[in-house]
């Protein structure tokens, strides 16, 4: 009688959605005798998308069956998987079935799942013109002007664990004080897998009114060497001296 073990080795594969998965299995021929004409068959479930699979170096076919041609008493191979995981594979399985050996039936499988991991959300960002938005007289505002000029923006974020946050132009904190116009970009990255949000974005608009210097009127006169001067002073939006 032949006699084999078929095991998957070591754990599970965890990726991110449309992440690439590798499986492993060893096949052992257990006989006191050698054993021809293996035939293996692999199968995935759905949400797996096969990249490749091999028995030591031996491809299986376009059929995802593989026949190997000659295994010596207590001779073992390792078996391969490479398959891309979308974000429905988690918990799925990809399956090894020993067919039959030397025109015997055998009917021995292993499975070895997938562990897809969930990629952090940025549900949205908000704009507030102070940095406690919980606070009186904050409020929500997309525009810089001459009361407003700092902008800090705030995003909501669903993650299983702690995450990192990029934002561009460049910034790393959760709350991002901003005093430019422009679109920013945030990108968060789960800290445990690795797994990467989509990027959400967010404009910001300027409107400021600046002075015209036609229609500045003198504020002071100074007397230098007898001559007599008029003095302005010229202020930006934020009534800060330009001068």
């Amino acid at each position: 009688c032949t006699n084999f073990n078929l095991d998957p080795t070591g754990d599970p594969s965890q990726v991110c959605p449309n992440g690439t998965a590798n499986f492993n299995f060893t096949l052992k021929n257990t006989a006191t005798v050698a054993v021809n004409n293996v035939k293996l068959t692999l199968t995935l479930e759905d949400g797996l998308t096969l990249v490749s699979a091999k028995v030591e170096s031996l491809s299986f076919g376009a059929d995802n069956k593989i026949t190997i041609q000659e295994m010596a008493a207590g001779a073992s191979v390792s078996i391969k998987v490479v398959a891309t995981a979308d974000a429905t594979a988690n918990g799925k399985n990809v399956t090894i079935r020993v067919e039959e050996s030397s025109g015997v039936p055998v009917g021995m499988s292993a499975s070895q799942k997938v562990v897809v991991n969930q990629n952090p959300v940025v549900t949205n960002i908000k704009s507030y013109t102070g940095e406690d938005p919980t606070k009186p007289g904050v409020k929500q505002s997309t525009v810089l002007t001459c009361a407003t000029p700092i902008l800090y923006l705030h995003p909501t974020i669903q993650s299983e664990n702690e995450v990192s946050y990029t934002w561009t132009p460049n910034a790393t904190s959760k709350i991002n004080p901003v005093r430019v116009p422009g679109t920013y970009t945030l990108t968060v990255k789960d800290n445990v897998t690795g797994c990467t949000s989509d990027v959400k974005s967010i404009p910001i608009t300027e409107n400021k009114v600046y002075p015209v210097l036609d229609d500045i009127i003198p504020t002071t006169k100074v007397i230098v060497d007898g001559e007599s001067y008029e003095e302005i002073d010229v202020l930006d939006c934020n009534n800060q001296s330009l001068i």
